[in-house]
């Protein structure tokens, strides 16, 4: 397949690795309106509204062109740390065709306004994941307008200890529950019923060790595991320290960073484990839900 590109090219051109070309053709294609440049065995370049993306499915071409560009491991979600803006028209009616196929919004919509020198730019907007995890966000303009003064800000206000750069390590362990959520609120997951998590556990410090490291990975993944072995394989609605309680997800969250932080200050992290500057909480429900809870420890 062959279609007329937007001339020029792009000068930038991002590719994508994917698990499955059928997948991906079916978001970026079907539901959100790039067309097909050209493809063949494992890859398409496709294009909308002259922002192009190239989409190459793992493990698939010439023997020994395979992994030549891999810079490490990968895992969902794909493409950590960044998203792709993308300028549109009719961003409404992406979003209503979005929202018909049942695909999950990952933030949004809102209407936002960036500064830039002495004005602001509008957008409305809202971010999706592709079937790999990339992060998308497609915005439409909504026009500038002067930006308020901020000469009345003090300029020697201290930068917040969460704004400065950091080093992390991230571990992670898995629980199996039982549990009810008795409100009307969460519809039939009113009744009994189970639930896996996937738990990461992410420490953060502004310096590293001695040993220039962030914590002990080996006693992070122990303490982490003393923390769940309370609630494994256990019906929360069971547990006297839960009841009246509603166990969401979010719930856990909090309750698990408890449990972390108060055995990194009772030094079950060794001495540097008791100055981390936050750790984070993430219960991963499912490929598509996730919940966290982030906290200093001090």
């Amino acid at each position: 397949m062959q279609s007329v590109r937007s001339e020029p090219r792009p000068a930038l051109v991002p590719e994508l690795k994917v698990t499955c070309i059928e997948a991906s053709l079916r978001f970026w294609r079907d539901l959100v309106g790039f067309r097909v440049l050209y493809d063949r065995a494992g890859f398409a370049a496709i294009e909308r509204d002259g922002v192009e993306f190239m989409l190459d499915q793992d493990e698939i071409g010439p023997a020994d062109r395979i992994g030549i560009w891999e810079t490490g491991s990968r895992e969902y979600p794909f493409g950590r740390g960044i998203n792709f803006e993308i300028t549109i028209g009719g961003l409404a009616e992406l979003l209503s065709d979005i929202r018909a196929a049942q695909w999950p919004i990952f933030f949004g919509p809102e209407e936002k306004w960036y500064r830039v020198g002495e004005e602001e730019v509008g957008v409305r907007q809202f971010l999706v994941q592709d079937p790999d995890g990339y992060l998308i966000r497609f915005s439409q303009s909504i026009g500038r307008r002067r930006a308020v003064s901020t000469s009345a800000i003090p300029s020697d206000l201290p930068i917040p200890r969460s704004a400065c750069p950091m080093f992390s390590v991230e571990v992670r362990d898995r629980i199996m529950i039982g549990h009810s959520l008795p409100d009307p609120f969460f519809g039939p997951a009113q009744a009994m019923h189970g639930a896996t998590f996937v738990v990461d556990v992410a420490f953060f410090r502004e310096r590293l060790t001695r040993q220039n490291v962030v914590v002990d990975i080996g006693a992070a993944l122990e303490t982490l595991a003393g923390v769940l072995k309370p609630l494994k394989y256990r019906n929360l609605d069971e547990v006297p320290e839960f009841a009246g309680v509603l166990t969401t997800t979010e719930f856990l969250c909090k309750h698990i960073f408890d449990g972390v932080a108060t055995a990194a200050r009772e030094g079950a992290l060794g001495e540097d484990g008791k100055s981390l500057a936050k750790i984070r909480v993430t219960l991963h429900e499912t490929d598509l839900a996730r919940a966290c809870y982030e906290g200093a420890l001090a």
